[in-house]
């Protein structure tokens, strides 16, 4: 694949969301605790391999432009990951520990990450759509100079954690204490995913690297269910879709690598500096490689 194909991708995305949020693990680092400052936030994305996914660039006619990863089926697409012009980066996982069935009778804002994104330029303001934030999943957000995790409930209940140096995790279940009540059961796999990127943070020195991010995002410590990187256990079960890490420096363009896996298709690694004229233009300031 070359790289004019990647860029026939870049398009104005005018997309139907899918209310879908599955299985993933979130960290960020943050200050002091980012090498050069700014910050670094990252997404192991799974789920059952029966959707493909894509990397666009949406130009608003109102707002901030942004890029991301976005699921697709049919005429439908949600996006799952993203960083705007401004620097300001939103990933996101289920509330697994709350039945699935009893998820999809709820209240959600479709298009959430497409919302905060083209209205918000730091964690700050997109804290501050609190109107927005329905539905039990879980939000990690980086800017500049901050991160924040933000554990969504059933009807609007929220509870927020916030960092200028040091690292946030999450996984999919509610760990505040605040919002721990929700949690209808333990998850193995969340659980066990959590305390290993916690562990990876531990005893990794600081500040991190992206380079160290993009080692945390291939771990198989726990077998190909309960891994940071899921195998899964055959066909139709769920795994590591996508690999989403950005770093977003105090000044300059931020820095993103994503590793794709979809169904059919060999790996696929996009890596660059998103920059203005990235973000106005689509330009060509993406590198792009398959993996044999």
């Amino acid at each position: 694949m070359k790289l004019q194909n990647f860029l026939a991708g870049v398009l104005l995305a005018v997309c139907l969301p899918l209310q879908s949020v599955h299985a993933c693990t979130l960290w960020a680092a943050a200050g002091t605790a980012a090498e050069g400052g700014g910050t670094i936030l990252a997404k192991n994305r799974d789920r059952i391999p029966d959707y493909q996914q894509v990397l666009r660039l949406t130009v608003p006619e109102k707002g901030y432009s942004y890029f991301g990863i976005y699921e697709t089926k049919g005429d439908r697409m949600s996006l799952k990951a993203g960083v705007n012009e401004k620097g300001l980066a939103v990933v996101g996982a289920a509330a697994s520990s709350i039945p699935k069935q009893e998820r999809r009778g709820m209240v959600y804002t479709h298009g959430l990450y497409e919302k905060l994104l083209s209205r918000c330029g730091t964690v700050e303001e997109a804290l501050k759509q609190k109107a927005l934030f329905l539905g039990p999943q879980f939000l990690m957000l980086a800017d500049r100079t901050e991160t924040a995790e933000v554990e969504i409930g059933p009807g609007g209940m929220t509870a927020v954690k916030k960092i200028k140096n040091g690292t946030l995790h999450h996984t999919n279940h509610y760990k505040m204490s605040s919002m721990q009540v929700l949690n209808r059961f333990d998850g193995a796999s969340s659980t066990a995913r959590d305390r290993r990127i916690g562990q990876l943070l531990d005893q990794t020195p600081r500040p991190y690297t992206m380079q160290e991010f993009m080692l945390f995002s291939q771990d198989r410590h726990d077998g190909p269910e309960n891994s940071i990187f899921r195998t899964g256990l055959g066909p139709g079960t769920e795994r590591t879709m996508a690999e989403w890490i950005v770093k977003i420096p105090r000044q300059g363009a931020p820095e993103i690598y994503v590793r794709m896996l979809n169904p059919g298709e060999a790996p696929q690694v996009f890596s660059g500096e998103a920059d203005s004229s990235f973000f106005h233009h689509g330009a060509p300031s993406f590198l792009l490689r398959e993996q044999s």
